[in-house]
């Protein structure tokens, strides 16, 4: 059971939590705007509650969050939104000032990806927020027999499931090209993955060395998805080699979205 553990790094089992000081600290959370729970005052403040450094909401609705928005501000003053005219985007807070921002999402993969460089003490700091494409997409050539029957579910969730992946696949290598280009910059990947840790779709990252801040750093499970009784980490925070994750934790939104937060605080490893 360790050994597949260790495999598929399902549940970190980290008992002395690291007193180390951190450099930065980075939250992660779906809002699910769209919901029916969705409360723009509590989103806000569970948001400054963390206090993190950085932040990513992913599906963020201006026209429904924009109170959202405007309560977060005077803690971020720098924010970048990659898709203002979307019902369904990402906003991108940050203490620090935001030096460059790059949408690499297209027609060809229109998932929401984009790098963003902050100047974190008057040095580069690369964030590629992302969230992937989702497995509930629609397939105009599904057929499935007995579609109804339980096997028939299931065949039509692997399809889907399968099909997804090879878009998330190309997501992330995608971002893996700017990644190669200036490999020695401390860097985070980051958002709702929509996958597992141990899949294709984040092997490209875990080829060049990122490493996952959940089991780096965090204990247990880590559910960041819930839906009825699926539970399932889904939403990750991945680092580079010139960053240590010194502590990760999943803070329960209770019924603020269909997703909780991950938060990560990482320490920049000297001479970098």
């Amino acid at each position: 059971m360790s050994l597949v553990n260790g495999r598929y790094q399902i549940i970190p089992l980290h008992l002395n939590i690291s007193h180390e000081k951190s450099d930065i600290r980075v939250l992660t959370f779906n809002i699910h705007s769209l919901g029916e729970n969705f409360e723009s005052r509590k989103i806000a403040q569970f948001v400054l509650d963390e206090d993190a450094d950085i932040v990513l909401l992913n599906e963020y609705n201006d026209s429904i969050s924009h109170k959202l928005d405007s309560l977060l501000k005077n803690r971020y003053p720098y924010t970048r939104m990659p898709n203002p005219k979307s019902k369904c985007t990402d906003v991108f807070y940050s203490k620090y000032p935001i030096e460059e921002f790059l949408k690499l999402s297209n027609k060809e993969l229109p998932s929401l990806t984009y790098k963003s460089v902050i100047s974190f003490r008057g040095k580069p700091l690369r964030l590629f927020c992302c969230h992937l494409f989702s497995n509930n997409h629609k397939l105009d050539s599904l057929q499935v027999d007995n579609a109804d029957s339980p096997v028939g579910k299931w065949e039509e969730h692997k399809i889907k499931y399968d099909s997804a992946q090879e878009h998330r696949i190309k997501e992330i290598e995608r971002i893996c090209t700017h990644l190669d280009s200036i490999p020695h910059v401390p860097t985070l990947v980051l958002g709702d993955m929509n996958d597992l840790i141990r899949t294709p779709t984040l092997q490209p990252l875990l080829d060049r060395g990122y490493q996952d801040a959940w089991w780096k750093a965090g204990f247990g499970y880590g559910a960041t998805y819930k839906h009825g009784v699926v539970r399932l980490r889904i939403d990750h925070i991945m680092f580079s080699h010139t960053l240590k994750a010194t502590n990760a934790k999943v803070v329960d939104s209770k019924n603020l979205s269909d997703h909780n937060a991950l938060v990560a605080e990482f320490k920049i490893e000297e001479g970098e």
